[in-house]
Order: structure tokens, then sequence, then C-alpha cells
């Protein structure tokens, strides 16, 4: 986030997706280059993840080999097709139908088949294991999953070990530190042998051609789940909130057909089918419907797959308590397994003791009433059972945000909106309050992330954003009740969009929350939207955290300009030398040593910026691609076909494709703006610290650092004294207009311009560094400043950022040069003459306007 001072310087297998729009899709989207690192510098850090003492031996709860693995446990596990234990880190089967356990594949260990196209070196050990349906996963000492299907039935590469996972990106999945020191984790199959499954009003959805398998994780807190699945980019950047709106704690996990099995301490336990389809974030190759629809196709039938899946996903079910008495206890090693077609078809175990002290396992169906103990030989220790007197209720982590109403860039005034209950998941039940001058109109906003071919980190709370559908459900005929201006902007706003499947759009973070309500987020070639609907007004609902929307506030929408995570690691103090401290030769190795990290750092900042460049231009590429199919689609009239889901994946691909792109694009020119400002100042560094070590090589027993080696370009500025704030006033002495360094963020060389009126510009120094030391002469003081600038004013190129609800129509005309869809660009310069700050937009080649001049 930025801060700015206001004081003056005192000194593999997509989810049903049809092949032939798999080959479609695939032409639009594997162009694009992927930057994994770019949201943390932690991300693929591979540490000690299998740390929690509930690793290892402890979870052989149904005992060394079992007869019967009757708990799936991270080291013990079954399926339709058999049983697998884990021992020394190798992988033991028994076949269904068998007595025997042997190593698994002969070795025990992943290993790529002869004609396996998925080459990997084999893991050393393999630390942890889940099966379900027809799947087997497994993780190594690295945090790094493989896993292999176990039917027979010639769709999928039988038998044979694959790492390569998820979509587009042909990569594999590792864990980092979102999920490291895990409570539990757990996967799930929703394939052949579950069939269908049903929505939330009971209509039945076959489960296609292909399936998916879902991995999720219940974080160290154990009020978050992370997931990722067979159709998504390899990360785990997506969750699922927990019950009780976030507040829930669990202490495990289990997972079955996409059917999350959770247990708090106090035995309470909940179940819910959620996964990336179900939760309505696939509309490119699924109908969804906030109605309440008749089907009439059953889950046996393949077309029910092409019926509207209804939304929002089916709820949190808390399930009926196990009664306690007695001896009797439970541990948190609890077992979720599919055992016939649809939702009913999975079997709960919870393992145990009975009241007379036995061990064994409590189970039921899941929609059963009533729990049955069935005696077993389980190894449990201590540990493993729950603790009634700890807590199970939490914080719930959901943000309320509140902000104007926006249109065409200005606030309307007496409007004020409130949002509860964001939680900033890939699913979102939100409500939405306007008040108008005492009146007030609620409504409830189900939120869906957009799917994305970006590998991401965690976007919404790093410095990327959560991008979402939203779906409205209110009832118009309040509107009304109300005064005539308010139910007019109802009116507008909602109109005749009650449940209008995915009418609008939202942004949103740690921050702030951003629905547009009317107009494109930025339009695109053969885009859907009407000229006329082009014409009509946007509307905007900008709501932060805070409450607060003042002229810096604004500054939140262009955080990712300034992602703090991507250039600390640059800064750090074993890669700098100390300003005009005297080195001797006995300390060279330790300043050659400093260089060299800094010539790595220099490299690799290169090599990002490329990377940026590339995956900039290939995202419009791609979205170009998407439009050129679409296009084919609709002129020969596929687009209204269903089958094989053409009309579903042109009726949202565009807007989905063009959202992705934008934001591609939008992140990669951000990201390359500011390494190609740390390179410069990474590079003067290596410069001055080599010329000490140019001086030990003309035997010079000591050389002192040049005093003008700084490492921020707030410090450069200081060298001609650049004013950190100044301000523009009219005859009257009324501030029309302020600038400001943006201090926080000292290593992009950035001022920040905010008119009266609440519009914001980002002024943007080229070659500052450059133009500073390349002066004939430094001032050394603010007094000499301004005799030396007075004559020979310094002029630095600029480039300028207008955000794209921060302004008039009248500020946009100045900076008309559309780069994106978040952001208008133009040049000019900035002048700087020893006492006042000049800013000019370049309207024409030659020609200039004054946007600010102050003091």
């Amino acid at each position: 986030m930025l801060n700015f001072t206001h004081k003056k310087r005192s000194g593999a297998s997509p989810v049903n997706r049809h092949p032939i729009i798999l080959s479609l899709l695939t032409a639009a989207t594997l162009t694009l280059t992927f930057a994994p690192k770019a949201y943390s510098s932690e991300a693929d850090a591979k540490a000690n993840f299998f740390s929690s003492p509930h690793s290892g031996e402890i979870q052989d709860i149904n005992g060394f080999l079992p007869e019967q693995v009757y708990i799936r446990t991270r080291t013990q596990s079954y399926c339709t097709y058999g049983q697998f234990a884990l021992v020394d880190g190798r992988i033991y089967f028994k076949e269904k139908g068998e007595d025997q356990w042997k190593l698994f594949k002969q070795t025990g260990l992943p290993h790529p088949d002869s004609t396996s196209t998925d080459k990997f070196t084999p893991p050393a050990r393999i630390e942890e294991i889940c099966a379900d349906g027809d799947s087997f996963y497994a993780w190594d000492t690295e945090g790094t999953q493989y896993y292999i299907y176990l039917a027979k039935d010639g769709k999928r590469k039988d038998r044979s070990w694959l790492r390569k996972f998820g979509f587009p990106k042909n990569t594999y999945l590792s864990m980092n530190d979102l999920v490291k020191n895990y409570r539990g984790w757990s996967m799930g199959a929703r394939r052949i042998e579950v069939l269908w499954h049903e929505d939330r009003y009971g209509n039945p959805h076959h489960y296609g051609t292909m399936g998916l398998e879902t991995v999720y994780f219940l974080t160290s807190d154990g009020q978050h789940i992370r997931f990722a699945d067979s159709g998504l980019p390899q990360d785990l950047s997506r969750s699922v909130e927990v019950p009780l709106n976030g507040a829930f704690i669990a202490e495990n996990i289990s997972v079955s057909a996409d059917t999350i099995f959770l247990i708090g301490n106090k035995g309470s336990m909940y179940t819910r089918l959620i996964d990336f389809d179900t939760m309505g974030c696939d509309p490119m190759f699924f109908q969804y419907t906030y109605d309440h629809l008749e089907q009439k196709y059953s889950g046996t039938e393949y077309l029910s797959n092409y019926s509207p899946w209804a939304l929002p996903a089916e709820d949190w079910m808390e399930q009926p308590k196990i009664p306690l008495y007695g001896q009797a206890r439970l541990t948190k090693m609890i077992s979720i397994a599919q055992n016939g077609h649809g939702n009913a078809a999975r079997e709960l175990r919870v393992a145990g003791t009975d009241p007379s002290g036995r061990t064994g396992f409590y189970h039921k169906q899941i929609f059963e009433n009533e729990w049955s103990f069935t005696q077993a030989k389980l190894k449990l220790e201590e540990s493993l059972f729950l603790d009634p007197t700890k807590e199970e209720r939490g914080k719930s982590g959901n943000i309320e945000y509140s902000g104007p109403l926006i249109k065409n860039g200005k606030p309307l005034q007496g409007f004020r909106c409130y949002l509860s209950g964001a939680s900033l998941c890939s699913e979102d039940e939100c409500s939405l309050n306007i008040e108008y001058k005492g009146e007030k109109w609620k409504c409830k906003l189900f939120a869906v992330e957009k799917w994305t071919y970006m590998q991401r980190y965690d976007p919404g709370r790093d410095e990327s954003l959560r991008d979402y559908f939203i779906t409205p459900e209110f009832d118009q005929s309040e509107f009304s009740s109300y005064s005539e201006q308010f139910s007019s902007i109802l009116q507008k706003l909602f109109g005749e969009r009650n449940h209008k499947l995915f009418v609008f759009s939202a942004k949103a973070s740690l921050e702030y929350f951003q629905i547009t309500i009317n107009g494109s987020e930025g339009g695109s070639f053969l885009s859907k939207i009407s000229p006329l609907e082009q014409q009509q007004d946007t509307y905007v609902i900008f709501m932060t955290k805070r409450g607060i929307f003042q002229r810096n506030t604004i500054t939140l929408r262009t955080a990712t300009l300034f992602p703090r995570k991507n250039w600390e690691q640059y800064f750090q103090p074993e890669l700098t030398l100390q300003n005009g401290k005297s080195y001797s030769i006995k300390e060279r190795t330790e300043v050659q040593k400093v260089i060299d990290l800094n010539k790595k750092c220099a490299e690799e900042l290169k090599k990002e910026i490329k990377e940026s460049k590339k995956t900039s231009s290939s995202a419009d590429t791609s979205r170009w691609g998407y439009n050129i199919i679409d296009l084919i689609t609709r002129i020969t009239f596929l687009n209204r076909l269903n089958f094989p889901k053409i009309k579903q994946v042109t009726s949202f691909g565009n807007q989905i494709m063009a959202s992705n792109a934008e934001n591609f694009a939008q992140l990669a020119s951000y990201k390359e703006l500011i390494y190609s400002n740390i390179l410069d100042l990474v590079e003067r560094r290596i410069q001055n610290y080599s010329k000490i070590i140019e001086d030990f090589d003309e035997n010079k027993i000591n050389s002192t650092l040049n005093s003008d080696a700084k490492d921020s370009y707030v410090d450069y500025f200081d060298m001609i004294y650049l004013p950190h704030y100044a301000e523009a006033k009219d005859k009257d002495d009324n501030v029309l207009a302020n600038v400001q360094i943006a201090t926080e963020t000292p290593f992009v060389p950035a001022y920040v311009f905010f008119s009266t009126d609440g519009s914001m510009i980002i002024v943007l120094l080229k070659d500052s560094i450059g133009t500073i030391t390349g002066l004939t002469k430094l001032p050394s003081s603010e007094e000499e400043a301004e005799k030396i600038f007075a004559e020979k004013p310094v002029k630095f190129e600029v480039e300028l950022l207008l955000t794209n609800f921060s302004g008039t129509e009248k500020d946009r005309s100045v900076l008309s040069n559309k780069k994106s869809p978040e952001c208008f660009y133009d040049s000019g310069t900035l002048e700087w003459n020893g006492k006042t700050l000049r800013i000019k937009a370049r309207t024409a080649l030659y020609s200039y306007k004054e946007i600010f001049c102050g003091k």
C-alpha cells in the first residue's frame, strides 16, 4: 500500500472440459509466460512443511501394514481400488481383493514410465499420501506433488506416475508458505466412481467426460482452506471459507468426491460439497443459475452435465454430534469416503473410544442422523484426542467496507455504500447497503472468482487483486417505496438485474472493494457490450476498509504500482556498503562479495524485466486469439449450440479472457516499471562500489565510498533539494492541488499529484539519477539550489498515469493516450528552479499543457 507524507521536508485434466473446447482455449492461452515469484519471495521456498507433530508414525493409527485401513490419514489411505500405506518414505499397496501388501509399482516411489512424456527425477522418499475414487496423490520431502490414476479405463494415463498438474502451464504443484505447518490436507476425486453430484436444489449433474481432482489444505490456524485442482494453474491462491462465516476453528480435514469434512475440538463437525466448478467459477464450461429450476435429466444421463447448475453452492451442513459418556472420547482423526453415486454416497468416520474405553471409530452415512460405533484395533496417541476445553470458534476474518457511489469519476453527493461479509475467498456472499439522505436499501451479492490462467500467490492479500463476477439478489418492487431520486438511482444500478448471472464485476483486496456497475472495465476487440451500453454513465462503488474516501485514499487503486515484496530483497544489508566509509585493502574480499551479490541481483532484475515484456505482449495476443475464435463461432452460429459447450464458452469467454489479459498486462507493466527503476539503482550501486576495487588495483591502501552513492530515489532527489511536498494556490490563497513524493516507496522515482476535485496522477521521473548526477554543479543548501537552478532549471522527462475513475473527462482529455483499462498514460516534463515545481503534459509532439505549478 502506498503511503504519502503530508509534511514539508525539514531538512492435467480440466474439469469436464470437452477436448474441442479445450483446444480453443489452448490456442488462446498457452502463449502466456508466467512468473510464479511475482507475488512473494517466499512462494517457492522448500522449507520444512512436514514439521507438524502429527506427521510420520503418529498417523499410522491403523497399525503397521494393517489388515484393514479404517481411517484415512496422511500415511494410510484407501479408495475404490485398494489400500495404501507409507513405510519409511515408500508406498505399499494392497489391491482390492488381495491380502498381501506390496511395494506400489515395484519401487514404492513415483517414477516416470519408459513411455511417459512426463519425465522427472524420482524423489528420494515420500512423506504423505491420500487416495480417493480412482486417484492417488503423494508429496515428497520437498513439498512437490505426484499422482497416479488407478482405473483401467483407457481415458487417463492408467497407472502411470505423473507430476505435471494443472492448466494451462505444463508444470507441477508445490507447497508454499501459505500452507506451511498445515493442520491437515486431503484430496477428492469427483468422477465416474461417484458419477454425479446434486446442486443445492437437488438437481443431479453428471460428472462429464473427465471429472477432476481437488487438493485441499487446512491451514495452520484451522480457519482457512486452500485448494488447487487439475484444471487450474499450479498455485494455492484459491480458498473456501470455513463454517460460521469463517469463525470455525477446525482441527483436521478429510475430503472425498470434493465433499469436505471438518471437526473442531468440542466435537462439532461440518460437511460441504464444494470445488471450483460447483461454486460457480467456471461459466465457460458450465451453465449456472441463481433461480430454482427443475432439470429433466437424471444423474446417470450425460446430458445432465449441460443443464444449469444451481448457485450458490450448497451451504456448510453441521453434522449431528456424537453422544459421549463414560470413557467415550473423540480424536481429530476423521475420514470421509465415497461409497456410491451422488451426494448421499459418503461415509463419515471419526476415530475414538466407546463408553467402555475400547478403540474404534464412529461412523454413519453423511445424511443419516445416528452414529454407530465399530470396534477396531487403532493406535491412538493421547495428542490425537480432541481437547473440549479449547475453543473451536475464533474471530471471523470477514471484512467490512464503506465508501461512495461514483458516477463518471465523481462521488455522488448524499450516497453512501456499505459492504459486509467479504472473506476474499473464491466465493463470497456479501450484504450491500446503500444509503441516501436517511433512506436505506439492502441487497445480497453473490461473488465468485473469475477463472484465470495467471499463476498467482494470494490475490486480495498480496499486491494483486481478487477478481469476481457478481450476481445481485433483491426485491425490485421495493424501489417504489423510496424517494424519486433514490429510486431512480437504484433503478439505473440494478433495474432488471435480480439474479442476472454475473452482471457486475468486482476487484477486491484487504484495503478496498470496487464494484463496476455500468460500463466495461476496459473493453476489448469484438466486445459483447453494445455501443449503447458503452455510452451509458459508468457507476462504480468504491469502498475501503476504513471507510475513508479522501484524495489519498484513491492511491489504494494503484497500490500494485509499488509491490513491496518484490523489491525488498534487493535492499538487504548484505547488499550495501556504508556511504562515506573508508575501506582498506584488508576488506577487499568483503567489498567484492557485495559487488558480486549486486551483479547477481542485476541479472535477476534484467530477467524479470524481459519476462514482464514478454508476458505483457503475449497477454494481448491471447486475448486477440480468443476473440478471433469468438468471431468465427458467431459468424457460423456455432455459439448458439451448447454441444459440445461452444455456446457456454463463448457466452462468458470473451469477458473472462479480456479480464485475464487486462490484469496480466497491467501487472506485467507495473512489474516492468518497478524492476527497471530498481535496476537503475543497483547498477549505479555496482558502479560506485567497483570504484573501490579500482582504487585498490591502483595500489591505494584505502578508498572511500563516493558520498553521492545513494540507495533510494528520495536520497537522489535530496541532492538537488527537490521538495517532498509542493502545493498550487489561487490568487485567494486557496489550495488547488498538491504533489508529494511517495517517501514510503523510495525505490520508485515518483511524485503523486492530487487535485481538489479528487483526481490523482502518478508522475514518474525518467532517468532521474542520470539527470541529477549529470549536473555540472550540485547545491550544498536550499539557498544555493535557488541560485543555481534559477538560471537553468532542472528538467526531467516524466510519464503520467491517471487512474480510470479518479478524474473528470476534462482531466482525461489531457492524458488521453489510453494504454490500459486501469490507467491513462501520457508523457510530459517536471521542472525545478529551486523554488517552484512545474509539471507539464505533452499534448502534441512539441506542445505542452501546464497541469501544476506550485511551491
